[in-house]
């Protein structure tokens, strides 16, 4: 388990890289982005499902489900090079 450390972190463009806590371990990057992850066919992996009931006026009341599976965008090379400025040996990781 990875344990940051929140007080100083090194602003990206549009993303955060944060120090190891107490200095042991690699840096970590979070995501910057987050979108709908994509099916083998390309549509977005997105569903919405309506339940009812056989009678409208009985239990169980109607009720929907929304399905939505997400991917994270790290932009792990260009915070490596933004890292390697301050820290030339330092080592980054994704944080999951």
């Amino acid at each position: 388990m990875a344990v940051l450390d929140f007080q100083q972190p090194i602003r990206g463009n549009g993303y955060p890289i944060y120090y190891p806590f107490e200095g042991r371990g690699a840096h970590l990057l979070t995501p910057d982005k987050l979108s709908p992850a994509v099916r083998p066919g390309g549509l977005p992996d997105v569903q919405l499902q309506f339940y009812r009931g056989s009678n409208p006026m009985l239990p169980p009341q109607p009720y929907g489900l929304l399905d939505i599976r997400l991917e994270a965008r790290y932009p792990f090379e260009e915070a490596l090079v933004k890292l390697r400025e301050l820290h030339p040996r330092a080592r980054l990781n994704r944080l999951y």
